[in-house]
């Protein structure tokens, strides 16, 4: 019953703030649009490394001063809904979706270079995302990051640790098998 409520508390406040957080997120004062604005998803199961990727790739992307990227992370965007506390971030998927989607909205609007760093695990979800970033003409390119399940699964319980954001063994089998199943 209490976790029904922290979710449901949970998707309502994303239904009341999605715009808000996003405009934050995307602000073009910051991120200015850009000629040929990209599209880059990232794909592979939790522990894999893409977070650390898609830092370094925005590093070179951003090298000519010329292009700011936006790096679009649920797990960056958790700490921005009350209630989360990092062993509970499974109950907040549904409302990081919600806000996740508001910011893909905004950047393809504002035709602004953006990360997604996500495990791509969901085919549907996936396959909507890249049409929508084809639809507006955008280079679209993907990078899935490989790691054994046995070392993703080390290094996911090692960022418990750091971090306090726990994903159940569950979840990671399923977005391993998801993220790869979803490139396939």
């Amino acid at each position: 019953m209490i976790d029904n409520n922290t979710r449901e508390a949970a998707i309502e406040f994303a239904k009341k703030n999605k715009n808000r957080i996003a405009k934050e997120l995307t602000g073009i004062a910051k991120y200015a649009p850009d000629s040929v604005p990209i599209s880059v998803f990232m794909a592979g199961s939790p522990g894999a490394g893409k977070t650390e990727f898609s830092k370094n790739l925005i590093k070179l992307l951003e090298d000519d001063n010329e292009r700011r990227v936006i790096r679009i992370d649920g797990d960056e965007i958790r700490r921005f809904i009350p209630g989360y506390t990092g062993n509970n971030s499974q109950l907040f998927q549904g409302a990081i979706s919600l806000i996740i989607e508001k910011t893909h909205d905004h950047v393809l609007h504002q035709k602004q270079s953006f990360v997604f760093d996500g495990t791509f695990s969901n085919y549907c979800k996936a396959l909507q995302n890249i049409n929508r970033s084809l639809a507006k003409g955008r280079p679209v390119f993907i990078f899935y990051i490989y790691q054994k399940p046995e070392v993703a699964w080390m290094f996911t319980k090692a960022r418990e640790i750091v971090e306090g954001r726990n994903i159940p063994k569950g979840a990671f089998i399923k977005e391993f098998l998801g993220a790869k199943d979803t490139i396939n």
